[in-house]
């Protein structure tokens, strides 16, 4: 009977412990991804993007590659990238998903869900599930905010016209070390 009673009490004690912690952890991922959400929503606010966007001339339908407001954005998505660890890639989108420029040394392919657009236009940004990212061996997980222009949407729209996306490919680390830091040990 004692050992049945210790037994159940180390159990519930164990269940307390590691539902206290978990809870946890919960706060402070979630606390980093409104961290990340905020910090996308600043660098796609920025005269840089919303500005070379918009000036980016269209070669046969797609946005060029090359000029004065190419470099401008390219070179701003590498400064911000310098300074965020998290990021592993910062890109800029069109409004249909191709993308415009990217911090990438190599662009990598892009692969959008199929409610993408309207899940960044309904919730504010969008985000793909975590995937294992074979070439820089890390957990990823890719993350987008609208980019948009009152500008575009005329004067007296009162609205917002989106122009694209500023979309990053996120390093998972921070997660991974969150979680590793609320592991309940050997006691667990």
């Amino acid at each position: 009977i004692a050992y049945i009673e210790n037994k159940r009490a180390l159990q519930a004690k164990a269940s307390e412990e590691l539902l206290g912690v978990t809870a946890q952890a919960l706060r402070e991922v979630d606390l980093w991804t409104k961290e990340l959400r905020y910090d996308l929503r600043v660098f796609s606010s920025s005269y840089e993007v919303t500005e070379n966007l918009e000036r980016i001339p269209l070669v046969n339908g797609e946005p060029s590659h090359a000029g004065i407001y190419f470099k401008r954005l390219t070179d701003y998505l590498n400064s911000v990238s310098d300074r965020f660890p998290d990021y592993a890639e910062l890109l800029v989108l069109d409004h249909h998903g191709h993308v415009v420029a990217t911090s990438a040394a190599r662009p990598r392919p892009v692969a959008l869900g199929p409610d993408w657009a309207s899940d960044l236009t309904r919730n504010g940004w969008a985000l793909s599930p975590p995937y294992w990212d074979s070439t820089g061996t890390r957990a990823e997980m890719f993350v987008s905010v609208p980019i948009e222009s009152a500008r575009r949407a005329g004067r007296g729209a009162g609205g917002m016209h989106l122009l694209g996306a500023l979309a990053s490919r996120v390093n998972l680390h921070t997660v991974a070390d969150t979680l590793r830091h609320f592991s309940p040990g050997d006691s667990g």
